[in-house]
């Protein structure tokens, strides 16, 4: 056996070490990506911030969207962890995603100018 064996070995050793590593890596990530998924479908509207606004369906629409995004689903089940399941644990509402619109609306705002010029109304 000459020394060139012993390193094309090791080599091919570290590689499949490396990449059965990965693998592991991976698979956990999806599990832990499919768990964030299946907790948020179960968990009940109402243990959701901001009454009037589908805040639950922002998470699930985030969450499946996030599976298409390169490296989406690696961030979403670790956002998921610390923005719904931790402060449901504690007692605490969930919070809104950051991808999630808000829609206060500024002091003063008018959402449309009206329709037709304000007269107003003639002197008696």
């Amino acid at each position: 056996m000459t020394p060139e064996d012993i390193g094309a070995g090791l080599s091919v050793g570290f590689f499949l070490v490396f990449w059965l590593a990965m693998m592991a890596l991976n698979i956990a990530i999806i599990v832990f990506y499919v768990w964030s998924l299946v907790d948020i479908a179960k968990t009940p509207p109402e243990l959701f911030e901001w009454p009037g606004e589908r805040v639950k369906s922002q998470w699930l629409a985030g969450i499946g969207i996030a599976f298409i995004i390169p490296f989406g689903y690696f961030v979403t089940p670790f956002m998921w962890w610390a923005q719904v399941r931790k402060p449901r644990r504690q007692g605490r509402l969930a919070t809104k995603p950051f991808w999630a619109p808000t829609v206060t609306p500024q002091v003063g705002y008018q959402p449309h100018p009206p329709a037709w010029p304000q007269v107003p109304p003639p002197r008696a």
